[in-house]
């Protein structure tokens, strides 16, 4: 949660551009704000994909946006990808540690998590 008080202006582009997302992508069934008991941002989100629930979890951490936020599972057993880092794991995505741009969001995120998901399946 430190980037969200070092940085409130990210905090709210980043929620007002989820809810477009949300507003603008039929794939996009849910999406729920929450902070963990080790008060790290995380999203709730379902995307449906080729009539199946994908239930993910985006995590911001501490020194988001410098470092990159990422997707996995909200189920720590699951691997829907090869390019996932195990069950559980978080999805190898456009943007990485190896290439992160501060500019990236967690919008953009779900986006490729999305087009990853809808390729491999």
């Amino acid at each position: 949660m430190q980037w969200v008080l070092r940085d409130p202006s990210r905090f709210l582009q980043e929620r007002k551009d989820l809810e477009q997302l949300q507003k603008e992508a039929d794939w996009l069934a849910a999406c729920a704000w929450r902070v963990d008991a080790d008060l790290v941002v995380e999203v709730d989100m379902d995307f449906e994909i080729h009539g199946k629930s994908y239930a993910v979890m985006l995590t911001y951490p501490d020194l988001f946006p410098e470092t990159p936020a990422y997707i996995r599972p909200r189920d720590a057993s699951q691997q829907w990808s090869n390019h996932q880092y195990g069950p559980g794991g978080s999805l190898c995505l456009e943007w990485r540690a190896d290439n992160w741009e501060r500019h990236v969001t967690g919008a953009d995120l779900a986006r490729s998590a999305h087009r990853l998901l809808t390729a491999e399946k």
